[in-house]
């Protein structure tokens, strides 16, 4: 359960556009997250042991129109942990994965949604499969595997979240990101 939850229309819901429809980024469906409006902020105390804050974000499909854009970002006790571009609704860029290392000791973890230059209209924003992770196992490592040097992750969903630097690809460089994580825990 949340802290606290603003929306900048309707109010926050989970597992529920903002809306009340499923959710639905970049023409897939989710069963788990929260629906929102920019500006929204949600706030959660940091579980003890926790070491990654991961979610997907992006404009809800009930949006048709090209009018939606967002940024979102993460914060961690006050400070900006993460930030995405601009995320938008023509296709351009949908939605963004977030894998925010969470410093040992942190008490509150704050998700943000802002309008851009536009305004916030039509900025109905979903936080899909968000949640803290407890460092990575070996599960991660045979994900890695299965999407080994792959250069074609046109959207996160494509490499199953493997590329967790974002950089388009599945490379040594993400497999780099799991061997820290195991090292440091």
């Amino acid at each position: 359960n949340w802290l606290s939850a603003t929306s900048g229309w309707g109010v926050p819901l989970k597992n529920k556009s903002v809306e009340g429809n499923p959710l639905r980024i970049a023409g897939s469906t989710y069963a788990k997250g929260i629906g929102t409006h920019a500006d929204s902020e949600i706030v959660y105390a940091v579980p003890a042991e926790s070491t990654h804050f991961v979610a997907v974000v992006g404009i809800d499909d009930e949006i048709t129109l090209n009018k939606a854009s967002a940024i979102f970002a993460v914060e961690i006790d006050g400070s900006t942990a993460a930030q995405s571009p601009v995320v938008r609704r023509d296709g351009r860029s949908q939605l963004w994965h977030f894998n925010v290392p969470i410093p040992a000791g942190s008490q509150q973890l704050k998700m943000i949604t802002r309008g851009t230059h536009d305004g916030n209209s039509y900025d109905h924003t979903d936080w899909v499969n968000a949640g803290f992770t407890y460092g990575y196992g070996i599960t991660d490592l045979q994900a890695i595997a299965e999407h080994w040097l792959r250069a074609d992750c046109v959207q996160i969903v494509d490499c199953s979240g493997m590329d967790l630097n974002a950089d388009g690809t599945v490379d040594l460089r993400d497999f780099a990101i799991l061997a820290k994580a195991w090292m440091s825990s």
